[in-house]
């Protein structure tokens, strides 16, 4: 009976599997890696060696994408940046996507902030024409999608804190919906603070919800918005308000991971009455699976380019 030698053993084990280490053999063999690799060249099998892949190549992605969403936030008509909402636009007609949710903030209500107001600008009725014009191409361009329109502070807030059931010469209606005649379009009004009162839950899309971001405290002096964002919900959230291209993503204790997504502006960059700013363009597509989860691209909007 012949007895097996360590050499034997040694290109026994590597014959089994060759993307074995070789300082593996020596170490499992008590001997050094020059005398590991003479064995295998005496045997003939060195050259048969071969190195685990660095990189594994993972699985293919399985889940089906179910929807996809454009996110426009904060238009501020009539100060909106033509081009860069032009691009914006321009890039939902090629994705053409099932929902486009206009984040709030769509006109400005200049004329009844309660910062100072310059007398030259435009009147709340030229406002809203203007924001009409803007809804009837919206829908005319995109007859099948779902539009949701959020009112933000600029609307919610304005129209409710200071002008909610007085008539103004020029516009018909009393509430937000009613004096832009959201409904002559199937455009769907919704207010994130009504909704959590009434509902008891934010707008939410699959397991993202969509707030405007005025809706908790956080000052536009803070330097991580998306940041704060987290702290002050905890949970998968996408925003506007801040006019700045942010993302957070952190994980838990259980290993699930969460993101917050602050969404660029679509306004002048350089207002009146805030010439110096950090602002920047951008809007957001969301790619949403059937089972909830999602996918964010917070873009950004850089001398014409998407970025």
């Amino acid at each position: 009976m012949t007895v097996a030698t360590k050499a034997d053993a040694i290109v026994a084990r590597f014959l089994t599997d060759t993307t074995i280490p070789i300082t593996q053999l020596a170490r499992d063999y008590g001997t050094s890696r020059s005398q590991i690799r003479r064995v295998l060249k005496r045997a003939g099998v060195y050259g048969k060696a071969s190195r685990k892949p660095f990189i594994v190549p993972a699985p293919k992605f399985s889940k089906k994408i179910a929807s996809v969403e454009i996110i426009l936030a904060d238009l501020h008509i009539p100060h909106h940046d033509e081009e860069a909402l032009s691009v914006a636009y321009r890039y939902a007609l090629d994705v053409q996507p099932d929902r486009i949710y206009l984040l709030g903030d769509v006109l400005d209500f200049h004329k009844i902030s309660y910062f100072s107001r310059d007398p030259e600008e435009d009147d709340i009725a030229d406002e809203i024409e203007k924001t009409k014009d803007f809804l009837s191409q919206l829908r005319g361009d995109f007859p099948n999608t779902e539009i949701v329109f959020e009112g933000g502070n600029h609307v919610s807030g304005r129209w409710e804190n200071y002008m909610a059931g007085t008539a103004i010469k020029g516009v018909d209606g009393l509430d937000c919906d009613q004096i832009l005649g959201l409904d002559q379009w199937d455009i769907r009004y919704v207010s994130a603070i009504e909704e959590k009162q009434l509902t008891g839950s934010w707008p939410h899309y699959g397991q993202l919800y969509h707030i405007h971001g005025h809706e908790y405290r956080i000052g536009f002096g803070a330097i991580n918005m998306a940041k704060l964002m987290k702290d002050r919900t905890g949970d998968n959230v996408i925003f506007g308000h801040f006019h700045r291209t942010q993302e957070y993503y952190w994980q838990n204790i259980s290993g699930d991971v969460y993101g917050c997504w602050g969404v660029g502006c679509l306004c002048d960059l350089h207002p009146r009455f805030m010439p110096g700013n950090q602002w920047n363009h951008g809007f957001a597509v969301v790619y949403f699976n059937e089972d909830g989860t999602f996918m964010v691209e917070n873009k950004k909007i850089v001398e014409g380019m998407v970025l």
